[in-house]
Formats: structure tokens, sequence, C-alpha cells
């Protein structure tokens, strides 16, 4: 499901630490009614991604201690093409705050003739990307793994 990953140190950006994205094509075993893909699927890329930024900067995939804020602003249909971006923001002694905004960045185009399968087969990629949803999480590293690794913090 994800076609890229980059982790990228950000010294120069205020306010970010760390910064990592993925790009995710929404296939079809993701669509519900009319093509929209369901809201859960938009959270477990946010999940995977937050997962990437901890462990591209810490080189360990600590817990998820929570979400305090999550905003679905947009819907997510089968074929599109999302752009998701990570930054961690905050680090504790034993905490993570990485924020996340997913964008639409290409939508599927159905092949004329599919009648209500409505498949993508080619895309139209945006002039500018399209902000579909975006959440803040808390990770944690346990203190086993701060007593055992090199872990920042």
């Amino acid at each position: 499901m994800h076609e890229q990953v980059h982790g990228v140190t950000v010294p120069g950006q205020a306010g970010v630490i760390f910064e990592d994205f993925l790009r995710v094509r929404m296939a079809a075993e993701h669509g519900e009614s009319e093509g929209v893909v369901a809201g859960n699927d938009t959270l477990d890329i946010i999940s995977d991604l937050v997962s990437f930024v901890l462990f591209g900067f810490d080189g360990y995939n600590g817990m998820l201690a929570g979400y305090d804020k999550i905003e679905f602003l947009s819907p997510v249909y089968i074929g599109d093409i999302l752009h998701a971006v990570g930054k961690l923001v905050k680090v504790g002694n034993r905490s993570r705050t990485i924020e996340c905004e997913v964008y639409r960045i290409a939508e599927g185009t159905p092949k004329p003739g599919l009648g209500s399968l409505k498949l993508p087969v080619a895309h139209r990629f945006f002039d500018q990307p399209q902000l579909v949803a975006r959440a803040r999480a808390v990770m944690v590293i346990s203190r086993e793994v701060l007593e055992s690794k090199s872990v920042r913090g």
C-alpha cells in the first residue's frame, strides 16, 4: 500500500524536529458505498506515518498514548492518491508529539463503460493538494527501551 517513504531531519523549519512522508493509492478493497473510503483507512495511514516518524527519529517504534486531535475534512475515494506528512514537533523524556496532515494529490478517473464499478484506471493530478485529514498523536517510548537502547530524549 505504501509507495514512498523518506525521513528528513528539518533543522531550519521552526518547531519541526524531524519529518517523514508516505504516499498511498487507495485500492478498491478500501471502498464502501459509492466508492467512498472509510475514515478508519485514512486513520491507518496516519498511524503508519506516526510509526515511520518515530522509527526514523529514535530507531524504535513506541506505543501510541493517544490522539489529541483527529479531523476528517473531506471524503477519500477509491483511486485517490494521498500524500501524508508527519512532523515531530515535541520531544519529551519518553513522549513524542507528531502532527500529521493527509492530502489528496490525485484522483482516480473511471474507465468509461464500467457502469457502477467506477474502478479508476487513470489519475488526474491536482495543481494544489487537497487537505483531507489531520491529526496530532502522542507516542511513548517504554522505560525498558530507554534503558537498553540509545534513544534520543
